[in-house]
C-alpha cells in the first residue's frame, strides 16, 4: 500500500513526463477546483433564498396553523381554543377569519384577501412586522372599522392614511345569503379607513389587508366559525405531535414550512435540478482528468512493466492509478471547497454580488446560506466522479503482459 502511494506521487510530479502532460494535470486540477466552488456556491444561493422566505413568513405566519381537513371552516373554534390553552407548550392562541373581498376607493376596485385577527395576533404582528407608514391600529367596532393594507394594494388604489372624510369601502358576499334570490342582501358593504401600510413579500403586499376580528366576522357572517386557529409555541415539534394524536382525523396541523408547502417544494426541486446540471458540467470537466490519467499511464508503460516484472500484480498497478486520481482530486477539491466556502461567507458579510434593481427586492444582494450537509454531498459526488475516471486507465493495463508493457512506445 505504501509503495503504491509512493509510486503515484513520483508519477504525478515526474520530470520524465512530457510537459504537455503536466499542463493537462494543471488544467484538470484548476477545472475541478472551479467546479467544486461553483457546486457549493449555487447550492448555498438556493439555501439563502429558502432561508430568506422563512424569515419573511416568520413575520406574518404563526408557529402552527390549525385548519379543517374537510371544508373551509372550523366549527366552534372557542372550544378548540380553550383546549389548546391547556397545553404547556402553547404561548398564544388566536382565532382568524380569512376570505376574499373587494376594496373600493372612488371608482377603483381591487380584489383583496381580508384577514381578521384578534388582539393576540395583532400583538404578534406589531412585534414582528414594522410598517412602512402609519400604525397597527385595528378598530374592533364595525361602525369605525380600520385596516392595515399591503403596499401593492395601497399603490393601486392610491390610498391615503387616516382619510376619515373619504374612506374606502370593503365589500364581500354573505356566504349564508342567496345572491340569485336577493342580490342586495347578499352583498355586505362597510366603510373602512386605512391606518397603516406594510411591505413584507409580494404575495402579501399585493393582496392582503388586516382588519379586526369583529369586522371580518361581520363581513363574512361567520360568528361561530374560523378559517384557522393560529398557535404560537415553545416546543412546536412536540406540540404538533400531541395535537395530531388528538385531532388528526378532523384537523390538519401545519408548521411554517407546511403553510407554504408548494413554494418550498418548488425551491427544493429547483435546487436539485441545478445540482444535476452542475454535476453534468463536472462530469464533462472530469474528461480532462480521464485523459490526463490515460496519458500518464501510457507514458509510464515501461515503468509499469518493470514493476510487473519485479512481482507487482494487476491490483497493485491499479492502486497506483487510484492514488494518482486521489492526489489530483485532493489538489482540486480541497482548494475548491475552501474557495467556495470563503466566497459564500464573503457574499453573506460583504454582499459582493448585488441585484441591479435592489429597490424592487426585499434584499439588495443575493442571499446565501451554507449548509454543511450540502458540502458533504458535494465532496461525495466529486469523490465518485474522480474514482470513475480511473476505470479506463485501469482497463488499459488489464491483461497486458510484461513483454507488452516493456516494448510499448
Amino acid at each position: 500500500m505504501k509503495s503504491s502511494r509512493f509510486i503515484a506521487r513520483r508519477y504525478l510530479f515526474s520530470k520524465g513526463l512530457p510537459n504537455i502532460i503536466h499542463w493537462f494535470t494543471l488544467l484538470s486540477i484548476i477545472s475541478l477546483c472551479i467546479g467544486t466552488a461553483v457546486f457549493i456556491i449555487v447550492l448555498s444561493v438556493f439555501n439563502g433564498f429558502s432561508q430568506l422566505l422563512q424569515d419573511v413568513f416568520k413575520k406574518v405566519d404563526p408557529d402552527l396553523k390549525i385548519v379543517a381537513k374537510q371544508g373551509r371552516w372550523i366549527q366552534n373554534p372557542k372550544k378548540l381554543v380553550q383546549k389548546l390553552r391547556t397545553y404547556s407548550e402553547v404561548k398564544g392562541v388566536s382565532v382568524v377569519i380569512e376570505g376574499k373581498g373587494v376594496l373600493q376607493q372612488g371608482k377603483r376596485q381591487y380584489l383583496v384577501q381580508v384577514v381578521g385577527v384578534d388582539s393576540t395576533y395583532l400583538a404578534f404582528l406589531r412585534s414582528r412586522m414594522p410598517l412602512l407608514e402609519g400604525k397597527w391600529q385595528l378598530e374592533t367596532q364595525v361602525s369605525k372599522a380600520t385596516a392595515v393594507s399591503g403596499i401593492g394594494v395601497a399603490y393601486y388604489l392610491n390610498l391615503y392614511l387616516n382619510d376619515f372624510f373619504n374612506p374606502s369601502y370593503l365589500l364581500s358576499i354573505d356566504p349564508k345569503a342567496d345572491p340569485l334570490k336577493n342580490p342586495e342582501m347578499a352583498l355586505r358593504q362597510l366603510p373602512i379607513v386605512i391606518t397603516g401600510i406594510f411591505q413584507v413579500q409580494k404575495q402579501y403586499d399585493d393582496t392582503y389587508i388586516w382588519v379586526a376580528l369583529p369586522v371580518a366576522q361581520y363581513l363574512f357572517n361567520t360568528y361561530d366559525k374560523a378559517s384557522y386557529i393560529a398557535v404560537w409555541c415553545e416546543d412546536c415539534t412536540t406540540l404538533k405531535k400531541k395535537l395530531q394524536q388528538q385531532w388528526d382525523t378532523t384537523l390538519r396541523i401545519l408548521d411554517r414550512n407546511e403553510q407554504h408547502e408548494t413554494l418550498f417544494k418548488v425551491l427544493q426541486t429547483e435546487k436539485w435540478i441545478s445540482y444535476f446540471i452542475i454535476l453534468l458540467m463536472v462530469v464533462l470537466i472530469s474528461l480532462n482528468l480521464w485523459g490526463n490519467l490515460n496519458m500518464i499511464v501510457i507514458a509510464k508503460y515501461r515503468d509499469l512493466g518493470i514493476l510487473q516484472a519485479m512481482g507487482a500484480t494487476y491490483q497493485h498497478l491499479r492502486r497506483v492509478i487510484l492514488y494518482l486520481a486521489f492526489y489530483i482530486g485532493v489538489l482540486a477539491v480541497v482548494p475548491g471547497t475552501i474557495l467556495g466556502i470563503l466566497l459564500v461567507f464573503a457574499q453573506k458579510h460583504w454582499k459582493l454580488l448585488k441585484f441591479s434593481n435592489a429597490q424592487y427586492f426585499i434584499v439588495d444582494a443575493f442571499p446565501v446560506a451554507l449548509e454543511w450537509h450540502d458540502v458533504l454531498i458535494v465532496l461525495l459526488t466529486l469523490g465518485m466522479v474522480v474514482w470513475s475516471a480511473t476505470f479506463y486507465p485501469s482497463y488499459l493495463l488489464k491483461g497486458r503482459s510484461v513483454r507488452d508493457l516493456l516494448h510499448s512506445k
